[in-house]
């Protein structure tokens, strides 16, 4: 039979199950359910396309770990290889109710568990779900451990670090050939499928989500695909897409502006540029989100482009599945915000002026925080790159 290979080393997995059990040793948890699938690939290297299902990893503080999965994608855990952490798993058909055999598992499996670990917010859980799960298992006790793994998980390790230069590599390269495909009289489905096609071909893995290929007008919609809009004379044209490398992501954003723009693009262009040099400037250990976003609203403010910012100014990236490359979870670049950039944590650092189904200017880049200051991942111009 075939096997997967993983993409760490046993050593690593170990040092993640270890490091989970003693946040819920501190939390009082005795066993910890877990439906995130970015959680189960990061805890145990299994992964499933098919995250739609109801897929979790049953990890004690001490003794065997186990995965729950649906028959029809069984074929992903026995081709787990040797030496992985998972150590036994149970699948269920498309007539079962699988909550009744995660119950049933907890009762046979973990008889000692009283307090048990979910992912409230997590919506691969989902309400009905569990609801069900805490009638199931009435006598135990549901800790929200929403937050649990993904704190964990912030900080990387060397070997999801070099995942992400991987990553952010190919989104350069990408990028650079989506830029050349930005012609007045062009489409956003013909821009996008040299996006897609240019990923795929230097490397990518699938992408969590679509790129955003937004032509004029809808550069102002904040998140779009395409739709058939033709590049024109004077209008921006917004790019944002990751590529993929062991599903860990690195996003960039970058305009492309065709002729002479209105006087108020330009102006908006020429800010996301200063503004996003003041993020970067305000970056480092120890420095608060609260820091960086006050950072890069008073560039704002001095353009006169305050009407254009109604967003974050960026979040910490991580391990991710459809619909979003971002860390689940992930930690917020906003107003007030007292969380702190740490080394070994990377952000997508942002800044997207637009003026809502109108027009919009953005750039991005993928940045690790490290000991000393910060080490920007994604290379490509950054600048707003007229044509």
């Amino acid at each position: 039979m075939a096997q997967h290979i993983l993409p760490f080393a046993r050593a690593e997995y170990l040092d993640r199950l270890a490091r989970t059990r003693a946040a819920m040793e501190k939390g009082g948890i005795d066993l910890m359910l877990v439906f995130s699938p970015e959680n189960i690939l990061w805890l145990t290297g299994y992964q499933a396309k098919g995250i739609f299902s109801f897929q979790v990893v049953m990890l004690p503080l001490a003794g065997d770990v186990r995965l729950v999965t649906r028959a029809v994608d069984a074929g992903n855990a026995s081709c787990m290889p040797d030496d992985a952490v998972i150590d036994d798993y149970e699948i269920y058909g498309d007539t079962a109710p699988p909550v009744a055999v995660v119950a049933d598992l907890v009762r046979s499996g973990y008889a000692g568990a009283r307090r048990l670990g979910v992912e409230k917010i997590n919506p691969f859980l989902g309400v009905a779900r569990f609801d069900a799960l805490t009638a199931a298992l009435d006598g135990h006790e549901f800790v929200d451990a929403s937050l649990l793994i993904d704190r964990v998980r912030l900080v990387k390790s060397r070997a999801e670090i070099e995942c992400f230069r991987k990553s952010a590599a190919i989104t350069d390269a990408a990028m650079l050939d989506t830029i050349a495909a930005v012609q007045i009289g062009a489409s956003d489905r013909e821009i996008a499928a040299v996006s897609l096609a240019s990923l795929m071909r230097h490397g990518s893995d699938y992408c969590s989500t679509w790129p955003n290929v937004m032509v004029g007008w809808r550069g102002g919609l904040g998140h779009a695909a395409w739709d058939g809009t033709v590049v024109a004379e004077g209008e921006p044209t917004v790019l944002e897409f990751a590529a993929s490398v062991q599903r860990y992501h690195a996003p960039a954003f970058r305009s492309v502006i065709p002729g002479k723009p209105e006087p108020e693009i330009a102006r908006a262009a020429d800010c996301v540029v200063e503004a996003h040099d003041a993020a970067l400037a305000a970056l480092g250990p120890g420095k608060t989100m609260n820091d960086l976003d006050s950072a890069v609203r008073k560039v704002v403010k001095a353009a006169d482009c305050e009407r254009y910012a109604h967003g974050r100014f960026g979040y910490s990236l991580g391990l991710s599945f459809p619909p979003t490359w971002a860390q689940s979870l992930s930690i917020n670049i906003v107003p007030g915000s007292d969380e702190t950039f740490d080394p070994g944590v990377l952000f997508h650092v942002l800044v997207y002026l637009l003026e809502p189904a109108t027009f919009g200017v953005a750039t991005s880049d993928t940045v690790l925080i490290t000991e000393t200051g910060f080490e920007t991942l994604t290379k490509s111009p950054k600048a707003p790159i007229y044509i």
